[in-house]
């Protein structure tokens, strides 16, 4: 019986997640355009620093986020971190991922010091698909 359950259960997360990721892949990739402005609403909250950074470098959220939430963070995160990741995603949802881009954008562009050294769009970008090893450890 509890076999049963915890397959069922199982059964529903994948089938839940899986259903918001295909939606990612629909011509005019609409639900991944929606999902930038939503990533970028909630960085002008939780970060207003590195908002105005990649506002001021005319930093399009879809320049940095679209390896990240079309591929689940595979190409981000290293394996150990992944993993977690994708527990909390298989158990929350996309609000997972969300969270992730969010402690990215912040760890890797929060000190002055970074954003000074990114003075334009390809530097900002770079720091952004190369983050800081620390920023991407499982602990």
């Amino acid at each position: 019986m509890i076999a049963n359950y915890i397959y069922f259960l199982f059964q529903h997360c994948i089938f839940s997640t899986y259903s918001y990721l295909e939606d990612y892949f629909i011509c005019g990739l609409e639900v991944l355009q929606n999902d930038a402005g939503i990533l970028e609403g909630l960085l002008k909250k939780t970060c207003p620093p590195v908002y105005r950074h990649l506002q001021k470098h005319k930093v399009e959220p879809l320049l940095y986020m679209t390896d990240w939430f079309l591929c689940a963070m595979t190409r981000t995160l290293p394996w150990e971190t992944l993993l977690r990741v994708w527990d909390c995603f298989l158990a929350e949802g996309i609000r997972v991922v969300f969270k992730v881009a969010l402690v990215i954008l912040g760890a890797s562009l929060n000190s002055h010091k970074v954003r000074k050294q990114c003075n334009g769009l390809c530097e900002t970008l770079e720091v952004l698909r190369n983050p800081p090893e620390n920023v991407l450890d499982e602990d």
